[in-house]
């Protein structure tokens, strides 16, 4: 099977997916059970059966079990193109949020019950390429300016396909509301030339100013198939130049301060 047909498949199995979590919208408290039923056998379907089979002994929530469903997903699809990209965010997101929660930064937004459901959201920071055309996101040469137009929407995609799970996690759930977050905002810039909003500054929610941070770094020193990996020095010194324009000042001090932490990541979760 080719990648084409692969990503195909497994896009099927995805919407799948959204399919049962998206049903019956207001009515959290229905179980996956009846809503299987309307779900051709798949293996996204067998691992719900799975996990509502063994859910009492493994004492998970619904909004865990949704949440690791997407990131196994995630993470399948993405190994075609940047393994380890969502693993290492994640551990660099941890970093800056437990510096930000040492020195008792922004106390409503960081604590210690938040510190891991913020750095959980790397996960799926980029969970809106599932709809972008391999042909893009694989492309070796420079980008279009039409299809850099397309690239930018996996962030409200991305935000669209979580806000259908809204009434797995409930609204008022902070994990949600840190995925949203991340998901939609990470590539809004200080100077509020980035999007899709274009936001400015403090308008950015804390969680997303952060991880623009680390996607940046890790972007910078991983290879993709259109660059080659440039190394921990030079990820630095673009870094350090983005502050106050791309970046947060106070992100990027907090980056500079770990820096050698991040690099540690890089080596111990490179790609393969």
């Amino acid at each position: 099977m080719n990648y084409k047909s692969k990503k195909t498949k497994f896009i099927g199995e995805i919407q799948d997916f959204v399919k049962i979590l998206s049903c019956n919208k207001g009515n959290r408290k229905r179980r996956f059970q009846p809503a299987l039923k309307k779900v051709p056998a798949s293996p996204v379907r067998m691992r719900l059966i799975d996990s509502e089979k063994h859910k009492l002994c493994y004492g998970m929530t619904v909004s865990q079990e949704t949440f690791i469903f997407l990131n196994s997903m995630l993470i399948r699809y993405l190994i075609g193109y940047s393994y380890g990209h969502s693993m290492r965010t994640k551990f660099m997101l941890k970093l800056l949020v437990d510096e930000m929660l040492k020195r008792k930064l922004y106390p409503e937004v960081i604590s210690t019950k938040n510190n891991k459901m913020i750095s959980n959201t790397a996960l799926l920071h980029d969970f809106g390429k599932l709809y972008i055309s391999s042909s893009i996101l694989a492309k070796p040469g420079k980008l279009t300016p039409e299809e850099y137009e397309i690239i930018k929407t996996h962030t409200t995609i991305g935000r669209d396909v979580i806000m259908s799970c809204e009434n797995i996690f409930g609204r008022n759930d902070k994990q949600l509301r840190f995925i949203l977050e991340v998901v939609y905002s990470h590539h809004e810039r200080w100077d509020g030339s980035g999007y899709p909003q274009g936001l400015k500054g403090e308008e950015i929610p804390v969680s997303a100013r952060l991880m623009a941070v680390v996607d940046a770094y890790d972007a910078i020193t991983s290879k993709r198939i259109y660059k080659e990996a440039y190394s921990h020095e030079k990820a630095i010194e673009i870094i350090s130049k983005g502050s106050g324009t791309y970046f947060s000042p106070q992100a990027v001090e907090l980056f500079m301060t770990l820096k050698d932490a991040f690099s540690d990541i890089v080596l111990y979760y490179g790609d393969k």
